[in-house]
């Protein structure tokens, strides 16, 4: 069946990209003269090359361009952009054959790998047959650019935009605040970016060509993982206290361990963050906001107010470690759904608050009241002896717990005290096993292992000498101040490895049963917040693959004013970009960032389908230009770095959502770098830089 853009249509007949097109003639755009032939239409049927020749006839002489038009593609869950054949400058002759290729195209393995990534099982295709424009100059435009939300963002090479979107040329690109004008076809685009913008109700990306006298429109879709748009955080000096590769999950904990009503109702007293930053995975706060901590502590700092706070911590800690011992002993896949539910409400309320103690620490304020008292240089001296005075914890002992392993020879009793310790909170996922263990061992005989616990222990019996004298002659009030840093120090460290080992058990046991009856891994799950877990788990209300692939791309945390507001997407990498120092990084090569993150890996080139099957997981693809051909090796993929594209071509549109960081356009990328160098990507930045040039 053929339709027109005149026909009524549905989705299911004429795919995504005609229903781009039909749209965009609604809108009152050009669009060059086209029709579809429909997803159920059976191309085997006699006369049907005569039919569709003579249709073609009717839309004008000269070539065409012949397109899918999948029933997925194009939406707002997934582009499918690039997956299937195009063929261009097609002759009348060659009409039918040039449609064959284009249904054949979504048998491949490459959609299949991306339907299974995207959630997709066989996608019905309809294909589009346009008259062929021969343009000057051929782009993409983004309505609303990828990390800059008022700004929209043309890409353009000259000749076919082919060029472009198949990754082959790095574009010339152009960004304009939204509102601007330009001259000629550019403010055309402009103010077409406005206007389709707002009738799609969402940020559209839009494929064009100008053939020197008139703009022509080839292309509307979605924007795909779209940013939540981060407001301003205030002026400040922002320190960045901590980094670590959180979740969602563990960030709504965060949230949630905050908010006064909790903390309240848990120590009859509220230490809120009224002003903090929690960005892809970095901790900041403000001097003003540490400021008014202190003037929290200072208000409640009467009587023996510490050390009933000391107290009810040391009841946290014993709860929690009740309640993990519990946990790591539990099978959860026998329990029914309604018993399942309860459980997590249970663990996760208990969880949440063991985390509380970690947002509520007075030691800086009890350090700075110290050096009011006795000076900085006595304080400082008071503070050493303290740390050497703490008694010991899972962390605080883990080296030496190592070496004594290394020295026996005998390592079960080690890892099964620190099967946990992996970065439990992270999105890494990994238990200490007797492999880990061996490959930290390398190179350490056990005689070299026990001189160095002989060393260690001299060493600290040395410290606690030195530091028993300090406290000897301690007395009064500096005596009462250095037992409370000592104390809250030691508690400090106590409350997050016992609140870390009961994530890792209520994650190992209790989340891996939830994920494997929604039929998600675990890292997927962890893209949910606490609540949308429990969420999940009564009404079976899932996320969108859109706002998963958003959440994919980064997230943070802005607290103000005592309340706190989660945002996804690329955006908040522009926050961090702010945040972080401007370091520049010697010997790095720049590019166009087109998927943000940072992460490091041995590199693969990648030049044909066969490289990308033998690519091993989570090395950086190195390649001319990524085609949609190897998009197998975006599933195994920790990076992407290109000589050529932009970040609007297609591939770029598939690392986003993949989530891969992806560098484009470095021009020199696949002549400096070879197999199994070890290259640091760094998509907040825009460069990459060679760690260890060892080939494999």
């Amino acid at each position: 069946m053929f339709f027109y853009a005149n026909n009524e249509y549905d989705i299911t007949e004429i795919g995504g990209k005609g229903c781009g097109l039909f749209k965009l003639v609604r809108y009152g755009f050009s669009v060059p003269d086209f029709f579809v032939i429909g997803a159920e239409t059976d191309i085997s049927v006699d006369g049907f090359s005569e039919e569709l020749n003579r249709r073609a006839s009717a839309i004008g002489g000269g070539n065409f361009a012949v397109r899918s038009s999948g029933v997925s593609e194009d939406g707002e869950e997934a582009s499918f952009a690039g997956q299937y054949h195009t063929e261009l400058n097609v002759p009348l002759d060659g009409l039918f054959v040039a449609v064959q290729k284009v249904l054949t195209s979504a048998e491949g393995q490459s959609i299949s790998s991306y339907s299974k990534h995207a959630g997709f099982s066989f996608c019905k295709t309809a294909v589009v047959v346009q008259r062929q424009i021969s343009g000057i100059v051929s782009g993409v435009m983004f309505s609303t650019s990828l990390f800059e939300k008022d700004e929209i963002l043309i890409e353009s090479v000259e000749g076919c935009g082919e060029q472009l979107v198949g990754g082959i040329k790095t574009p010339r690109t152009l960004r304009f605040k939204k509102g601007a004008r330009a001259e000629g076809y550019l403010n055309e685009l402009l103010n077409a970016a406005q206007v389709l913008e707002r009738a799609e109700g969402c940020p559209v990306d839009v494929e064009w060509t100008y053939d020197g006298e008139k703009l022509w429109f080839l292309q509307l879709r979605k924007q795909t993982v779209l940013s939540d748009e981060i407001p301003q955080i205030p002026q400040r000096k922002w320190n960045m206290y901590v980094y670590r590769d959180f979740t969602v999950f563990s960030h709504s904990v965060q949230a949630r361990a905050t908010e006064s009503e909790l903390q309240t109702q848990l120590y009859g007293f509220s230490v809120p963050v009224e002003e903090g930053l929690l960005v892809c995975g970095r901790e900041f706060y403000s001097e003003e906001n540490d400021l008014e901590i202190n003037l929290v502590w200072e208000r409640l700092d009467k009587g023996n107010f510490f050390y009933r706070f000391l107290d009810n911590i040391e009841k946290s800690v014993r709860r929690t470690r009740a309640r993990t011992a519990a946990v790591a002993q539990t099978d959860y896949s026998g329990y029914s759904q309604k018993r399942l539910i309860s459980a997590y409400r249970r663990e996760i309320s208990a969880y949440i608050d063991s985390y509380v103690p970690m947002m509520m620490r007075p030691d800086d304020y009890l350090y700075n009241k110290l050096t009011a008292l006795v000076g900085e240089k006595r304080a400082q001296e008071i503070v050493e002896a303290v740390s050497a005075l703490i008694p010991k914890t899972y962390y605080s002992d883990e080296h030496r717990n190592f070496l004594k392993a290394v020295a026996s020879g005998n390592s079960a009793e080690y890892i099964s005290k620190y099967e946990w310790k992996n970065n439990p909170l992270g999105k890494q996922f990994e238990i200490v096993t007797e492999r880990e263990f061996k490959t930290r061992s390398h190179g350490l005989s056990p005689l070299q292992a026990q001189e160095n616990l002989n060393a260690l222990s001299v060493k600290k019996r040395g410290e606690k000498s030195r530091a028993r004298k300090v406290f000897a002659g301690l007395c009064g009030e500096e005596k009462t101040l250095a037992d409370l840093i000592l104390r809250f120090i030691y508690y400090r460290t106590r409350t997050a490895e016992n609140s870390d080992r009961y994530f890792f058990y209520i994650r190992k046991n209790l989340l891996s049963e939830i994920a494997v009856r929604f039929g998600l891994d675990d890292k997927t799950l962890l893209l949910y917040r606490a609540d949308e877990v429990e969420e999940l788990l009564v009404s079976g209300k899932a996320l969108k693959k859109s706002e998963m692939a958003k959440r994919k791309n980064g997230d943070a945390i802005i607290f103000l004013n005592g309340k706190h507001q989660m945002y996804f997407g690329g955006s908040s990498f522009s926050l961090l970009k702010e945040l972080l120092p401007d370091e520049s990084v010697k010997g790095a090569v720049r590019g166009e960032i087109a998927c943000a993150g940072c992460v490091t890996g041995r590199v693969k080139v990648v030049s044909c389908f066969a490289d990308a099957e033998n690519a091993e997981n989570d090395c950086i693809i190195v390649s001319s230009m990524i085609t949609p051909d190897l998009t197998l090796a975006l599933e195994k993929a920790a990076g992407i770095i290109t000589d050529e594209g932009g970040i609007t071509c297609h591939a770029a549109i598939i690392a986003r959502e993949y989530a891969v960081p992806c560098l484009v356009g470095t021009q020199i990328a696949t002549r400096c770098l070879k197999d199994g160098m070890m290259v640091k990507l760094d998509c907040i930045e825009g460069c990459f830089s060679v760690i260890d040039n060892t080939e494999l």
